[in-house]
């Protein structure tokens, strides 16, 4: 038996004809439906020499900043062992055979005892003419090692590309750079040259033949490997500022331009929605 179906339902289920002035959707795709909006421009693809470039430049910066800051740790520890060994008055020992309670040691500006119930007694010495050659001289170049290290560590404070002084002009950061890093070697050298000699006559004296044997010998003291070690600091710290300055450079890109250039030229770079500017 068939139902029956009233005419208005029957025609109410038939599909309409789109009216443009009516309200009802029109079947069209999604991407494709007039009035809603400007469709979005397809992104440009990113050249490949230029982000090759890009990435290659901020590795090379990453490097170079790197260098600068472990130069200036190194330089800036070298500095102040430098000051605390000039200080210091175990550049010789002398221990005694014959009493081992009682064991001497010798610096540039002073000479000191120590004893087991009396603790350490120094003495300055009374004057700089009546000392031996070699601590006259470490003593002149010790505070030029001061002031060259300090003059070298405020220089390349100046240089450094972390730095807000001088933005943009990357000529004179690289000159004061490497003015830093030889002021630095001069000041390392200038420390390594005092602990150098005094070492050197120290072995000399110790290995004389003339001076009989049970006569005591002064040896090695810690201030010299201070020494030593802070001068190496220094000129550790110099090379790598200096290396830092002259080859560690940003390498161009593998396209056409540089990274810096590249980017000018596209924009869509940064954002990846704009067209790239011809």
């Amino acid at each position: 038996m068939k139902h029956y179906i009233p005419e208005q339902t029957r025609t109410s289920e038939r599909p309409r004809s789109h009216d443009p002035g009516s309200d009802a959707p029109r079947l069209y795709p999604r991407q494709h439906r007039p009035g809603t909006g400007t469709r979005r421009p397809p992104r440009t693809a990113v050249p490949r020499g230029a982000a090759a470039g890009a990435r290659s430049a901020a590795m090379a910066l990453v490097v170079r900043v790197g260098m600068q800051l472990a130069g200036l740790v190194l330089s800036v520890l070298g500095w102040v062992l430098s000051v605390i060994t000039a200080y210091l008055p175990h550049w010789k020992n002398l221990n005694l055979e014959l009493n081992e309670m009682e064991n001497w040691t010798l610096g540039l500006w002073q000479a000191c005892v120590v004893q087991e119930e009396v603790g350490m007694q120094c003495k300055d010495f009374d004057s700089f003419l009546a000392l031996p050659v070699e601590l006259r001289v470490s003593r002149i170049l010790m505070f030029l090692s001061h002031g060259l290290g300090l003059l070298g560590l405020l220089v390349l404070g100046l240089g450094l590309d972390c730095s807000r002084v001088g933005e943009g002009q990357r000529e004179r950061k690289k000159r004061l750079l490497v003015l830093g890093g030889v002021l630095l070697w001069a000041a390392g050298t200038a420390a390594l040259v005092p602990v150098s000699w005094v070492a050197h006559v120290t072995v000399q004296e110790f290995w004389d033949e003339t001076v009989p044997e049970v006569v005591p010998r002064w040896e090695f003291g810690e201030a010299l490997f201070l020494g030593w070690f802070a001068g190496f600091s220094l000129l550790l710290g110099g090379c790598l500022v200096t290396w830092a300055a002259c080859c560690a450079r940003a390498p161009r890109a593998a396209g056409r331009y540089p990274a810096a250039e590249a980017q000018a030229q596209c924009p869509c770079l940064e954002n990846g929605a704009a067209a790239p500017i011809v």
